[in-house]
């Protein structure tokens, strides 16, 4: 197998993996609250603070660990590895492996009580594409001159109805859905990032999961542990 054609691959193996090491840092805890009310306070610790809890700009598994409690995605991962629905109940595949159509799950809202849009999606991508992940959008069509700091937005991006999220690629690409499950492509609401700036990485971010954050305590002198509240 040559090079070129085992990158689809490898890649897909790095996606994968990085979404399970995030998802299995917050395991232990999870695992505690199955069967219980959907409400309560999930605290877990890590050796470290999160460098930043903005999807964007996360590039390590303690941030990707909490951010994927607190943001959702088009998809995500089950416990075969598999892509299954989250923001999007469902999608559909071009005929030529190109254009991958979502349509979202009606009446998503984020923390801050206003209702998710195709927009979002859109925003949230762009955004992305110029943080610490741009690789996670490249594919996609107008991605790599937009990424680079060309003008206007990513071609490849449309919504054409409030519930349709359009995406059309350079070319197929396998993996592409598994690029759709990873943080960095978590929806996040535009008014939040422009009214927080920098803040939006620290002062309790509003996704769109069942958990909201709660609380925020930096490591001390004192401590050799630092614990994080997520709360419903």
């Amino acid at each position: 197998m040559t090079g070129r054609r085992l990158l689809p691959l490898i890649l897909s193996i790095l996606v994968v993996g990085s979404v399970l090491v995030a998802r299995l840092i917050l395991d232990a805890g999870l695992a505690g609250a199955q069967g219980a009310p959907p409400s309560g306070t999930l605290r877990a610790v890590f050796t470290s603070d999160p460098p930043t809890l903005d999807p964007a700009q996360a590039t390590d598994t303690t941030s990707s660990a909490v951010v994927r409690q607190i943001f959702d995605t088009l998809v995500e991962l089950d416990e075969r590895l598999e892509p299954k629905p989250a923001l999007a109940e469902r999608w559909t595949i071009s005929s030529d492996q190109r254009t991958y159509t979502f349509t979202l799950r009606p009446g998503v809202k984020f923390q801050n009580g206003r209702a998710m849009r195709s927009a979002d999606v859109k925003f949230s991508f762009e955004r992305a594409a110029r943080g610490k992940r741009p690789w996670v959008f490249e594919k996609i069509a107008g991605a790599a001159a937009f990424i680079k700091g060309g003008p206007g937005e990513i071609t490849g991006l449309r919504t054409p109805d409030e519930r349709t999220v359009e995406i059309r690629l350079d070319k197929p690409f396998a993996p592409f859905l598994f690029l759709m499950a990873y943080d960095a492509a978590s929806v996040v609401p535009r008014e939040e990032t422009e009214r927080l700036g920098a803040g939006f990485a620290t002062q309790e971010p509003p996704g769109s999961s069942g958990w909201c954050f709660a609380s925020f305590r930096p490591r001390s002198p004192a401590s050799t542990t630092t614990r994080r509240a997520i709360s419903t």
